[in-house]
């Protein structure tokens, strides 16, 4: 190797090495800056948090868009494309390559509360999302699973009385989460041992929407300090399991129909 090319390989790689060390310390810097100025919370308990309006709005647009995909009046694609964003998601592609798609999402990444605190500016923030999934029939949607995703205390809104009877909804019953069996737990709550630990769903209470041939039952769950027994709704619910019930028609419209025509051989022997 020649001189000049031994220098010209130093020079490049103390070029290099200053360029690292310059960006290593503009990203230490902006952490510093981050960590400094920026607080990022998840929503719990202990911020005794109102839901505003704006809050139950999400739940309330996550819930229609839910019931449009179960009843297949839309895809999972098409009611994110209508809410627009912040909403997010769409279908989960199986890890084998020719399974059939059975989950989807629909989520929003919400600030609840934006405050400042001396030079620290301090973000409340969660994840609304409806967890759509072919549960118990392969062909068509007919399970969602509405929650907060960073929830730790069993609590994703405060609906009025009103809020429930814009669903159309019919009480049925009200249960115990611990009176059920472990699979019916992970049903309505997800993961069981957390959820029984931190006693997030208390009480299930269950209620029925019937449109057309169309039938749903809602399972909303509520944790122990949010449980009333003299309620006649679910007023701080924390999650919410809505199940399609019927056996729907095929979706025909993703299927171009081409009618029967009767056609005759020719006559080779003519």
């Amino acid at each position: 190797m020649t001189t000049k090319n031994r220098l010209y390989k130093i020079l490049t790689s103390l070029c290099f090495c200053f360029a690292y060390i310059t960006c290593f310390a503009e990203t230490a810097n902006q952490e510093t800056i981050e960590k400094q100025y920026i607080d990022i919370n998840e929503l719990t308990a202990k911020h005794a948090y109102q839901f505003t309006p704006q809050d139950i709005a999400i739940v309330k647009k996550l819930i229609w868009s839910s019931l449009n995909v179960l009843g297949q009046k839309s895809s999972i694609a098409e009611e994110i494309s209508k809410l627009g964003k912040p909403f997010e998601g769409g279908e989960i592609l199986p890890k084998k390559f020719f399974s059939p798609i059975r989950d989807g999402g629909i989520f929003n990444y919400h600030t609840f509360e934006k405050r400042r605190e001396g030079n620290k500016e301090i973000f409340v923030e969660g994840i609304y999302s409806s967890q759509i999934r072919k549960r118990f029939n392969e062909k068509y949607w007919d399970f969602a699973l509405i929650r907060l995703g960073v929830d730790d205390y069993g609590q994703a809104t405060q609906f009025l009385d009103r809020d429930f009877k814009e669903f159309n909804l019919t009480f049925k019953e009200k249960f115990f989460f611990l009176d059920l069996s472990s699979r019916d737990q992970v049903k309505y709550a997800g993961n069981t041992e957390e959820y029984i630990g931190k006693d997030k769903c208390y009480a299930i209470y269950r209620f029925e929407r019937v449109i057309g041939k169309e039938e749903y039952h809602f399972y909303f769950c509520v944790n122990r300090e949010n449980y009333d027994e003299h309620a006649p709704y679910p007023n701080k619910w924390g999650n919410l399991a809505i199940i399609r019930v019927d056996d729907p028609a095929p979706d025909k419209s993703r299927y171009k129909v081409v009618p029967y025509k009767a056609t005759t051989l020719p006559n080779w022997g003519k």
